[in-house]
């Protein structure tokens, strides 16, 4: 079994176990899940009009909320390797104008790209 598909078992797993919360992700808590969105973040210009973002290993998107509390114009792109992920993040964020996929050819050129869940 390739590396790839252990990955995408184990979260999928994961997701299932826990639900949409810092645990489906298999991070200790909210507060220790949104420490690294600070530190990943200190990149981006708040003080941009507008700005795209790739969030590489998205999981059920939590980066979405970190980044509405400092901007409120960014287009956001999702991408896991986890169907199961991808379909929380749909659900939860189904009234948001974002984009969740699992296929690395929707992916084009983003202002940021955040990889944060995969490491």
């Amino acid at each position: 079994m390739g590396i790839l598909k252990k990955v995408n078992e184990y979260y999928s797993e994961k997701i299932k176990q826990h639900g949409n919360v810092s645990h489906g992700v298999d991070w200790n808590s909210k507060e220790s899940q949104f420490l690294r969105f600070y530190q990943l973040c200190k990149v981006i210009d708040w003080q941009s009009p507008a700005f795209s973002i790739l969030d590489y290993g998205c999981g059920y998107g939590a980066l979405i909320e970190y980044i509405s509390s400092w901007h409120s114009n960014f287009n956001y792109t999702g991408y896991d390797i986890s169907e199961e992920m991808i379909k929380h993040a749909k659900k939860i964020h189904q009234d948001k104008k974002v984009i969740f996929t699992t296929e690395e050819n929707d992916l084009s050129k983003y202002d940021y790209v955040i990889a944060s869940g995969i490491f």
